[in-house]
Protein backbone atom coordinates (compact mmCIF):
# COMPACT_ATOMS: atom_id res chain seq x y z
CA UNK A 1 0.00 0.00 0.00
CA UNK A 2 1.23 3.85 -0.28
CA UNK A 3 1.40 4.01 3.46
CA UNK A 4 3.26 1.35 3.73
CA UNK A 5 5.70 2.06 1.01
CA UNK A 6 5.99 6.00 2.42
CA UNK A 7 6.68 4.35 6.09
CA UNK A 8 9.66 2.30 4.19
CA UNK A 9 11.05 5.50 2.92
CA UNK A 10 10.49 6.80 6.61
CA UNK A 11 12.67 4.23 8.13
CA UNK A 12 15.65 4.54 5.55
CA UNK A 13 15.52 8.33 6.55
CA UNK A 14 15.69 7.38 9.87
CA UNK A 15 18.61 4.96 9.71
CA UNK A 16 20.91 8.12 8.42
CA UNK A 17 19.06 10.49 11.45
CA UNK A 18 16.72 12.77 8.34
CA UNK A 19 13.33 13.50 8.48
CA UNK A 20 11.06 12.90 5.50
CA UNK A 21 9.80 16.70 5.78
CA UNK A 22 12.79 18.21 6.35
CA UNK A 23 13.75 16.95 2.66
CA UNK A 24 10.82 16.39 0.33
CA UNK A 25 7.98 18.90 -0.32
CA UNK A 26 3.95 17.50 -0.34
CA UNK A 27 4.09 17.65 -4.31
CA UNK A 28 7.47 16.01 -4.52
CA UNK A 29 6.30 13.23 -1.76
CA UNK A 30 3.53 12.38 -4.27
CA UNK A 31 5.97 12.17 -7.16
CA UNK A 32 8.06 9.95 -5.02
CA UNK A 33 5.26 7.63 -3.97
CA UNK A 34 3.76 7.18 -7.22
CA UNK A 35 5.41 3.85 -8.23
CA UNK A 36 4.32 0.70 -6.81
CA UNK A 37 7.14 -0.88 -6.00
CA UNK A 38 9.83 -0.46 -3.21
CA UNK A 39 12.98 -0.29 -5.35
CA UNK A 40 10.31 2.63 -7.71
CA UNK A 41 10.34 4.56 -4.66
CA UNK A 42 13.44 4.86 -3.23
CA UNK A 43 14.39 5.28 -6.97
CA UNK A 44 12.10 8.23 -7.03
CA UNK A 45 13.51 9.92 -3.90
CA UNK A 46 17.37 9.81 -5.25
CA UNK A 47 16.32 11.01 -8.50
CA UNK A 48 14.81 14.01 -6.85
CA UNK A 49 17.95 14.77 -4.63
CA UNK A 50 19.94 14.44 -7.69
CA UNK A 51 17.88 17.53 -8.94
CA UNK A 52 18.00 19.37 -6.38
CA UNK A 53 21.56 19.00 -5.49
CA UNK A 54 23.33 18.47 -9.10
CA UNK A 55 20.26 19.94 -11.18
CA UNK A 56 20.48 17.05 -13.01
CA UNK A 57 17.09 16.80 -14.96
CA UNK A 58 13.75 14.64 -13.61
CA UNK A 59 12.32 12.22 -15.98
CA UNK A 60 8.73 13.35 -17.00
CA UNK A 61 6.81 10.84 -14.33
CA UNK A 62 8.63 12.15 -11.59
CA UNK A 63 8.89 16.51 -12.48
CA UNK A 64 6.98 18.35 -10.33
CA UNK A 65 6.01 22.33 -9.83
CA UNK A 66 8.39 23.97 -7.69
CA UNK A 67 6.78 27.07 -6.10
CA UNK A 68 9.27 29.80 -6.22
CA UNK A 69 8.50 32.00 -2.99
CA UNK A 70 8.69 35.61 -2.50
CA UNK A 71 12.23 37.06 -2.49
CA UNK A 72 13.55 38.61 0.59
CA UNK A 73 13.57 42.22 0.15
CA UNK A 74 16.82 43.10 1.26
CA UNK A 75 20.11 41.98 -0.26
CA UNK A 76 21.55 41.19 3.27
CA UNK A 77 18.55 38.70 3.48
CA UNK A 78 19.07 37.30 0.21
CA UNK A 79 22.60 36.35 0.86
CA UNK A 80 21.63 34.96 4.33
CA UNK A 81 18.85 32.91 2.52
CA UNK A 82 21.14 31.53 -0.20
CA UNK A 83 23.63 30.71 3.08
CA UNK A 84 21.22 29.20 4.88
CA UNK A 85 20.33 26.96 1.40
CA UNK A 86 23.84 26.06 0.94
CA UNK A 87 24.93 25.14 4.63
CA UNK A 88 21.46 23.22 4.32
CA UNK A 89 22.38 20.95 1.30
CA UNK A 90 25.83 20.52 2.62
CA UNK A 91 24.94 18.99 5.84
CA UNK A 92 22.58 16.59 3.82
CA UNK A 93 24.79 15.46 0.94
CA UNK A 94 26.93 12.81 2.56
CA UNK A 95 23.92 11.75 4.50
CA UNK A 96 21.73 11.49 1.64
CA UNK A 97 24.62 9.35 -0.40
CA UNK A 98 24.24 6.54 2.63
CA UNK A 99 20.89 6.42 2.07
CA UNK A 100 20.62 5.52 -1.23
CA UNK A 101 23.60 3.66 -1.71
CA UNK A 102 22.82 0.42 -3.38
CA UNK A 103 20.03 1.82 -5.20
CA UNK A 104 20.65 4.92 -7.61
CA UNK A 105 23.26 6.25 -5.72
CA UNK A 106 26.98 5.93 -5.47
CA UNK A 107 28.48 7.06 -2.03
CA UNK A 108 30.89 9.59 -3.22
CA UNK A 109 30.44 12.96 -5.46
CA UNK A 110 32.99 11.65 -7.67
CA UNK A 111 30.91 8.42 -8.69
CA UNK A 112 27.73 10.61 -8.89
CA UNK A 113 28.63 13.55 -11.28
CA UNK A 114 30.49 13.03 -15.12
CA UNK A 115 34.26 12.77 -14.74
CA UNK A 116 36.49 11.95 -17.64
CA UNK A 117 36.75 8.71 -16.86
CA UNK A 118 33.75 7.97 -17.49
CA UNK A 119 31.75 8.03 -21.00
CA UNK A 120 29.05 10.40 -20.89
CA UNK A 121 25.86 9.27 -23.69
CA UNK A 122 24.71 12.30 -25.92
CA UNK A 123 21.44 13.35 -25.06
CA UNK A 124 21.41 10.89 -22.14
CA UNK A 125 18.18 10.79 -20.29
CA UNK A 126 17.53 9.55 -16.42
CA UNK A 127 16.92 6.12 -17.40
CA UNK A 128 20.84 6.29 -19.38
CA UNK A 129 22.49 8.16 -15.75
CA UNK A 130 19.99 5.08 -13.92
CA UNK A 131 21.90 1.82 -16.05
CA UNK A 132 25.48 3.88 -16.18
CA UNK A 133 25.35 4.05 -12.39
CA UNK A 134 24.34 0.26 -12.10
CA UNK A 135 26.92 -1.01 -14.05
CA UNK A 136 29.62 1.04 -12.28
CA UNK A 137 27.90 -0.05 -8.73
CA UNK A 138 27.80 -3.54 -9.83
CA UNK A 139 30.98 -4.02 -11.53
CA UNK A 140 32.80 -2.44 -8.21
CA UNK A 141 30.66 -5.21 -6.39
CA UNK A 142 31.57 -7.75 -8.30
CA UNK A 143 35.39 -7.22 -8.69
CA UNK A 144 35.33 -7.09 -5.14
CA UNK A 145 34.04 -10.70 -5.03
CA UNK A 146 35.93 -12.12 -8.07
CA UNK A 147 39.01 -13.07 -5.65
CA UNK A 148 37.03 -15.67 -3.52
CA UNK A 149 35.93 -19.41 -3.88
CA UNK A 150 32.82 -20.08 -6.06
CA UNK A 151 31.50 -22.49 -7.27
CA UNK A 152 31.48 -22.45 -11.36
CA UNK A 153 29.77 -24.83 -13.76
CA UNK A 154 29.11 -25.42 -17.26
CA UNK A 155 25.62 -25.20 -16.58
CA UNK A 156 25.42 -22.08 -14.83
CA UNK A 157 27.30 -20.08 -17.33
CA UNK A 158 24.69 -21.17 -20.38
CA UNK A 159 22.35 -20.58 -18.16
CA UNK A 160 23.16 -17.01 -17.47
CA UNK A 161 24.12 -17.11 -20.82
CA UNK A 162 20.61 -18.25 -22.33
CA UNK A 163 19.13 -15.12 -20.00
CA UNK A 164 21.40 -12.51 -21.29
CA UNK A 165 20.50 -13.56 -24.63
CA UNK A 166 16.64 -14.17 -24.73
CA UNK A 167 16.68 -10.40 -22.91
CA UNK A 168 17.72 -8.54 -26.69
CA UNK A 169 16.91 -11.41 -28.97
CA UNK A 170 13.92 -9.11 -30.61
CA UNK A 171 15.96 -6.28 -30.20
CA UNK A 172 19.04 -7.43 -31.98
CA UNK A 173 17.49 -9.72 -34.58
CA UNK A 174 18.81 -13.23 -33.80
CA UNK A 175 17.77 -16.57 -33.18
CA UNK A 176 18.90 -19.05 -30.38
CA UNK A 177 19.66 -23.04 -31.18
CA UNK A 178 21.81 -25.67 -30.27
CA UNK A 179 23.68 -28.71 -31.82
CA UNK A 180 24.21 -32.40 -31.27
CA UNK A 181 26.41 -34.93 -31.90
CA UNK A 182 24.25 -38.10 -32.05
CA UNK A 183 24.52 -39.33 -28.53
CA UNK A 184 28.15 -37.88 -27.80
CA UNK A 185 28.63 -35.68 -24.78
CA UNK A 186 29.56 -32.02 -26.06
CA UNK A 187 30.13 -28.55 -23.77
CA UNK A 188 27.19 -26.73 -22.53
CA UNK A 189 26.40 -24.36 -25.71
CA UNK A 190 23.84 -22.24 -27.58
CA UNK A 191 24.14 -21.04 -31.39
CA UNK A 192 23.21 -17.67 -32.13
CA UNK A 193 22.09 -17.12 -35.52
CA UNK A 194 22.20 -13.94 -37.02
CA UNK A 195 21.43 -13.33 -40.84
CA UNK A 196 23.70 -15.15 -42.50
CA UNK A 197 26.51 -15.68 -39.37
CA UNK A 198 26.34 -18.45 -36.98
CA UNK A 199 28.25 -18.28 -33.48
CA UNK A 200 28.25 -21.02 -31.31
CA UNK A 201 29.36 -20.22 -27.52
CA UNK A 202 30.21 -22.94 -25.37
CA UNK A 203 31.86 -23.35 -21.54
CA UNK A 204 33.76 -26.67 -20.52
CA UNK A 205 35.16 -25.45 -16.71
CA UNK A 206 35.39 -29.64 -16.36
CA UNK A 207 38.40 -31.50 -15.46
CA UNK A 208 40.78 -34.84 -16.11
CA UNK A 209 39.28 -37.18 -18.86
CA UNK A 210 35.63 -35.85 -18.77
CA UNK A 211 37.51 -32.36 -20.56
CA UNK A 212 39.21 -34.10 -23.00
CA UNK A 213 36.48 -36.47 -24.30
CA UNK A 214 34.12 -33.07 -24.62
CA UNK A 215 36.25 -30.88 -26.19
CA UNK A 216 37.16 -33.77 -28.63
CA UNK A 217 33.68 -33.70 -29.64
CA UNK A 218 33.62 -30.34 -29.70
CA UNK A 219 36.30 -30.82 -32.40
CA UNK A 220 34.36 -32.49 -34.51
CA UNK A 221 31.40 -30.15 -34.42
CA UNK A 222 33.21 -27.72 -35.37
CA UNK A 223 34.60 -29.67 -38.47
CA UNK A 224 30.66 -30.94 -39.40
CA UNK A 225 29.72 -26.95 -39.32
CA UNK A 226 32.27 -25.03 -41.29
CA UNK A 227 29.15 -22.09 -41.68
CA UNK A 228 29.71 -21.36 -37.67
CA UNK A 229 31.94 -20.01 -35.58
CA UNK A 230 33.30 -22.02 -32.54
CA UNK A 231 34.16 -20.39 -29.33
CA UNK A 232 34.81 -22.52 -26.13
CA UNK A 233 35.42 -20.60 -22.47
CA UNK A 234 37.53 -22.01 -19.66
CA UNK A 235 37.62 -19.88 -16.76
CA UNK A 236 40.67 -18.81 -15.53
CA UNK A 237 40.54 -20.09 -12.07
CA UNK A 238 40.01 -23.62 -12.73
CA UNK A 239 42.94 -25.93 -12.51
CA UNK A 240 45.49 -25.74 -15.87
CA UNK A 241 44.55 -28.92 -18.44
CA UNK A 242 48.15 -30.21 -18.12
CA UNK A 243 47.52 -33.43 -19.93
CA UNK A 244 49.03 -34.31 -23.29
CA UNK A 245 46.27 -35.14 -25.20
CA UNK A 246 43.85 -32.48 -23.72
CA UNK A 247 47.02 -29.84 -24.51
CA UNK A 248 46.57 -31.34 -27.99
CA UNK A 249 42.82 -30.74 -28.46
CA UNK A 250 42.73 -27.06 -27.58
CA UNK A 251 46.14 -26.52 -30.07
CA UNK A 252 43.69 -28.19 -32.70
CA UNK A 253 40.77 -26.15 -31.94
CA UNK A 254 42.87 -22.89 -31.85
CA UNK A 255 44.10 -23.91 -35.50
CA UNK A 256 40.61 -24.34 -37.18
CA UNK A 257 39.73 -21.75 -38.98
CA UNK A 258 36.27 -20.88 -37.51
CA UNK A 259 37.19 -22.44 -33.47
CA UNK A 260 38.72 -20.78 -30.87
CA UNK A 261 39.55 -22.01 -27.32
CA UNK A 262 39.70 -19.29 -24.37
CA UNK A 263 40.64 -18.39 -20.99
CA UNK A 264 37.77 -16.10 -19.24
CA UNK A 265 40.25 -13.80 -17.52
CA UNK A 266 39.04 -11.63 -14.92
CA UNK A 267 37.56 -8.77 -17.19
CA UNK A 268 35.79 -11.38 -19.33
CA UNK A 269 34.04 -12.92 -16.28
CA UNK A 270 33.39 -9.41 -14.81
CA UNK A 271 31.76 -8.29 -18.21
CA UNK A 272 29.37 -11.37 -18.37
CA UNK A 273 28.41 -11.59 -14.71
CA UNK A 274 27.59 -7.72 -14.63
CA UNK A 275 25.68 -8.16 -17.75
CA UNK A 276 23.21 -11.16 -16.01
CA UNK A 277 23.02 -8.89 -13.04
CA UNK A 278 21.53 -5.85 -15.07
CA UNK A 279 19.23 -8.48 -16.97
CA UNK A 280 17.92 -10.01 -14.09
CA UNK A 281 17.34 -6.48 -12.19
CA UNK A 282 15.36 -5.55 -15.07
CA UNK A 283 13.39 -8.43 -15.54
CA UNK A 284 12.50 -8.29 -11.59
CA UNK A 285 12.18 -4.48 -12.23
CA UNK A 286 14.66 -4.13 -9.31
CA UNK A 287 15.78 -1.49 -12.25
CA UNK A 288 12.89 0.43 -14.28
CA UNK A 289 14.26 1.09 -17.60
CA UNK A 290 13.51 -0.10 -20.71
CA UNK A 291 15.45 -2.98 -22.82
CA UNK A 292 16.25 -0.29 -25.62
CA UNK A 293 17.81 2.23 -23.08
CA UNK A 294 20.01 -0.83 -21.39
CA UNK A 295 21.53 -1.28 -24.53
CA UNK A 296 22.14 1.67 -25.87
CA UNK A 297 24.43 2.09 -22.54
CA UNK A 298 25.73 -1.21 -22.08
CA UNK A 299 26.72 -0.63 -26.24
CA UNK A 300 28.59 2.80 -25.03
CA UNK A 301 29.99 1.20 -21.45
CA UNK A 302 30.90 -2.57 -22.44
CA UNK A 303 31.93 -2.17 -25.79
CA UNK A 304 34.83 -3.96 -25.87
CA UNK A 305 33.69 -7.47 -24.06
CA UNK A 306 33.46 -10.07 -25.96
CA UNK A 307 29.46 -10.82 -25.90
CA UNK A 308 28.86 -7.56 -26.71
CA UNK A 309 31.54 -7.43 -29.80
CA UNK A 310 29.19 -10.77 -30.83
CA UNK A 311 25.92 -9.05 -30.82
CA UNK A 312 26.78 -5.87 -32.34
Amino acid sequence: SNEALKEILVLKLQSVGLDLQQLFTTEELEKILSPSSIRGILNSAAEHYLYKVYGRPLSSQNQVIYRVETAPKTLEERLASVEQELQTLKNLWQQMGQLFAGFTLSSTAQDVLPSASTPQLTGMTTEHHRVQEFLIEHRSQLAADYEKLQIITDSDDLGKLKVILEAWQVLKGFSLDYLRLGKKRIPEHLVIKQGSHNQAIAFLNLEGSTFTSRIKNFNELVILHKDTDFLLWRDRRKVSITGKVGREEIEKLNNAANGQFCLMEKEDRLGFELLYKLVTDIYNRDLEVSWETAWSVVYQELADLWLVKILD
